[in-house]
């Protein structure tokens, strides 16, 4: 407590008295609390007498009794109704919030933390835990200061964050004090996250001191998770044979307890185990029984992993298909719960699976996402090292600071005793003269006293003097580490810099080559499928028979959709690379040309073009082409048994060429529009195109800086309105 106007006594007393009241109420409803659910823990069972006379309490309690009532509330639930308990720590949580209440903040927060991870809700369990430390941190005391700490490293750690996760464990080892089950858990935790960051040697130090203590104090269980991650360190290091007696001897403590989640862990140990050693039936075998148990459990966090792993090996068996499907999987657990590294993980099997499959389009989109999650944690890496430094920078100052003001109160401090001596000394010569006719011996001996003052005085304002010296020395040393340290930190922005280059370089020539590798199949199949189609033209002529004609139409039909698809990819692969410039079109020769490539298919359909723009228009002749073609390809392709018709609407407005093709066939259902554009989108498998018409017709369309809109209603017809600006 802070009073600054301590000159009116009455505002400091009655505050004062306020305060000792308050603290005194929430001692009393403190001990009734806490007497009150340690009576219902120890019963195993919800006390809903004690909740009631707990909520009774209420409506006349302050707000630190409130928040408090609330969280106890909270805890007798949680024996077996964890949502009502939830319900209780989050209105705790929103009234300590209201009322600036710090203590119950954090309290409240750790609560509502373990809850989420007991669900194994990491990312909300992350918040909470965060929230709660950060307040701490602040200077407020909490009697669980170990717990909270280590339950934070640990989602750090789920969230693939080692640093920060060892940072808090080994603080949470430095605050406990005792050599107990916490202190175990957490060396074991110590060594699991330097087992993560391929730091093997210092892992197997810790697990192995966790398995000791667990030892120590007797909890077998324990030991057994240990030596679980033990194993896991073993295998790192090659030692198989050692690693699978680590693993055995957790699944034989497991059973005993019959800790399903421990023999899932154990199984998934060995089948890792397996798995580097190349065994990859053993491997699935092991990976299976513990998929049973997650799965029965709902346990999807490890369910991601074990589908990863199980992924890893469909793609060395080249059973790619199966692979893809479990890295799919994985993928949505891990985004679900911000797993980074999982995710980059899943995304460079997905591109893996797909290069093999030789699916260069999905491999190319799969490693452009690994690449910007690999940059990503690269990033956060850089991130956390810079504020690391900045952090060591800010205590440096501060210890600077506490330093400076500690030597300025002794500098005062002296200045005060010297002027305290000057004073003694003015009075001594002061008795001395009124006393000198009395002996000249005592004022001598006086004289000498102060004389011996002063030169001690003096020696130790040298001495303060040097101190100061030598402090500045340091804090110019440290400054100048501090940029030497801002140097190394600008190299290595350079260097990174340098390699996302290089990473764009390398997407960009795997581009070029897939254009050019696409451009030059186009053009090899058509020649031959050109001279396919002419034989079949010219058997027509020469046979007489009418089922071979029968056989040589329906070959015929099928050529000239291939050689369709051939065009639209020659149509697409032009589009990109954008060769054709801009020119001069004439709407009514272009509008003739596009009539006479329909002209068989058009015979049964009224067919009306009205084109309102009488002179030529600078555009691009070959987009404009396509686009039009192959909307009245689409008209063609989904018109109705009864009278068909196609109208073309051309007009300029705004200096803006506006084209509208409507027809009245089959029509498009609403939930469609947003995928009609898509590659490859068929609406239903009677779809009679192939899924590249309207594709080619919006990437023409963006090539333009246009837009394309779309009015469609079932067995009504359709409207696609195409907006072109001119130059």
């Amino acid at each position: 407590m802070n009073y600054y106007y301590v000159e009116d006594k009455y505002f400091f007393y009655h505050k004062a008295h306020q305060d000792m009241q308050k603290m005194l109420r929430l001692s009393l409803v403190t001990l009734l609390l806490f007497s009150g659910i340690s009576f219902s823990i120890a019963q195993n069972k919800i006390n809903y007498k004690q909740i009631d006379s707990l909520k009774k309490l209420l409506p006349s309690a302050e707000v630190y009794q409130s928040v408090l009532v609330m969280h106890q509330i909270g805890h007798i639930y949680e024996i077996a109704h964890s949502d009502s308990a939830l319900y209780f720590a989050q209105k705790a949580l929103e009234i300590a919030e209201q009322h600036d209440y710090d203590s119950g903040i954090i309290i409240t927060n750790h609560q509502i933390g373990d809850f989420y991870q007991s669900k194994r809700n990491y990312l909300k369990a992350f918040v909470h835990y965060k929230e709660a430390y950060d307040l701490s941190m602040q200077g407020h005391q909490i009697c669980d200061e170990v717990a909270l700490t280590r339950k934070l490293g640990f989602n750090y750690f789920m969230r693939g964050d080692y640093a920060n996760a060892l940072q808090l464990y080994k603080k949470a080892l430095a605050i406990n004090k005792n050599n107990d089950t916490e202190t175990a858990n957490i060396l074991k935790n110590i060594g699991i996250a330097y087992s993560e960051q391929g730091n093997y040697e210092k892992a197997k130090e810790f697990l192995l001191e966790s398995i000791e203590t667990f030892r120590e104090v007797g909890d077998e269980k324990m030991e057994g998770s240990s030596s679980n991650n033990l194993a896991m360190v073993c295998m790192h290091n090659k030692e198989y044979d050692k690693a699978l007696q680590y693993a055995n001897r957790t699944l034989a403590i497991r059973k005993k307890y019959n800790d399903e989640s421990g023999i899932a862990n154990a199984y998934t140990v060995i089948g890792r185990i397996y798995q580097s050693q190349k065994h990859f039936n053993d491997a699935i075998a092991f990976f299976n029984k513990a998929l049973a148990i997650r799965e029965a459990n709902n346990d999807l966090y490890n369910i991601a992993y074990l589908d990863i792993y199980l992924s890893d090996i469909y793609f060395h068996q080249k059973q790619y298909a199966k692979s893809i499907d479990y890295a799919q999987k994985s993928l949505k657990a891990f985004i679900e719960n911000g797993v980074k590294r999982g995710i980059a993980h899943c995304y460079d099997l997905l591109y893996k699976n797909y290069e093999a499959m030789q699916d260069f389009k999905q491999a190319l989109h799969f490693h452009k996402l690994s690449a910007a999650y690999q940059d990503s944690l690269i990033n956060d890496e850089k991130a956390r090292t810079i504020a690391n430094i900045e952090a060591s920078f800010e205590i440096t100052l501060k210890e600077r600071e506490i330093l400076e003001h500690k030597q300025q109160n002794e500098i005062l401090l002296k200045e005060k005793a010297l002027q305290q001596a000057k004073i003694e000394e003015q009075y001594a010569i002061g008795i001395a003269i009124l006393g000198a006719f009395l002996t000249t011996l005592f004022l001598a001996g006086l004289f000498y006293r102060i004389h011996l003052k002063d030169k001690k005085t003096n020696a130790e304002l040298r001495n303060l003097n040097q101190i100061i010296t030598e402090q500045k020395t340091q804090i110019e040393t440290q400054a100048q580490e501090l940029r030497e340290a801002n140097s190394v930190i600008s190299a290595t922005n350079a260097d990174l810099t340098v390699a996302v280059q290089e990473k764009a370089n390398e997407l960009q020539s795997i581009h070029h080559e897939l254009d050019t590798f696409l451009y030059h199949t186009s053009h090899d199949l058509r020649q031959p499928l050109v001279n396919f189609i002419g034989v079949v033209e010219v058997a027509k002529i020469s046979i007489r028979d009418a089922d071979s004609l029968y056989l040589f139409d329906l070959v015929g039909q099928i050529a000239s959709k291939m050689d369709n698809m051939l065009h639209k990819m020659q149509a697409i692969n032009d589009i990109y690379a954008n060769a054709i410039p801009d020119s001069l079109v004439d709407l009514d020769i272009l509008l003739d040309e596009i009539r006479k490539s329909f002209s068989k298919k058009l015979e049964n359909i009224d067919y009306q073009v009205f084109n309102h723009v009488y002179s030529s228009v600078f555009t691009n002749h070959y987009l404009l082409s396509i686009i039009l073609k192959n909307l009245v390809e689409n008209s063609i392709c989904y018109q109705r048994q009864e009278v068909p018709f196609i109208y073309i609407d051309i007009k300029e407005v705004n200096n803006q060429l506006i084209i509208n093709v409507k027809d009245n066939g089959e029509g498009i259902p609403d939930v469609l529009h947003s995928k009609i554009f898509d590659m490859y989108f068929r609406g239903s498998e009677n779809s009679k195109g192939n899924g590249l018409g309207l594709y080619i017709v919006k990437k023409a369309v963006e090539k333009l800086k246009g837009t394309i809109e779309v009015q469609s209603q079932i067995n009504r017809g359709t409207n696609f309105k195409v907006t072109v600006p001119l130059a």
